[in-house]
């Protein structure tokens, strides 16, 4: 059961990662996503450039301290996207190319929703 718990709360982090990567996207399905994903991206971002904890992370390490099981001591995307893909070499400048390319993306997908919302994106 303690186990089960950290993986339920890796599966919500895993959830609020893809909103924050991915929301832009949602919102051109579905505007109301953006009351979600814009405060969820702001808070990506802030927490990714000023290098601070996220909370999920804190809880995460304290629930598998609980359920003895190892914890990590990066983050959750340095700990399950970027070494299992990349391997621990990687550059630092690597994870803000990463962060502005999302930034960039979902800028783009809410420019487009504007211009969609003004009458001015297509027939």
């Amino acid at each position: 059961m303690k186990k089960l718990t950290v993986y339920c709360l890796i599966g919500l982090h895993m959830v609020f990662l893809l909103l924050t990567v991915f929301g832009g996207v949602f919102a051109l399905w579905e505007i109301k996503v953006a009351y979600l994903h814009l405060p969820a991206l702001i808070w990506a971002i802030a927490v990714e450039l000023m290098h601070w904890d996220c909370p999920l992370t804190i809880w995460e390490n304290q629930l598998r301290r609980w359920a003895a099981m190892p914890t990590y001591e990066k983050g959750f995307v340095e700990h399950y996207i970027f070494a299992p893909l990349l391997g621990q070499g990687r550059k630092a400048s690597f994870e803000l190319w990463v962060t502005l390319g999302i930034v960039g993306a979902n800028i783009l997908a809410y420019i487009y929703i504007a211009f969609l919302c003004l009458g001015l994106g297509g027939a």
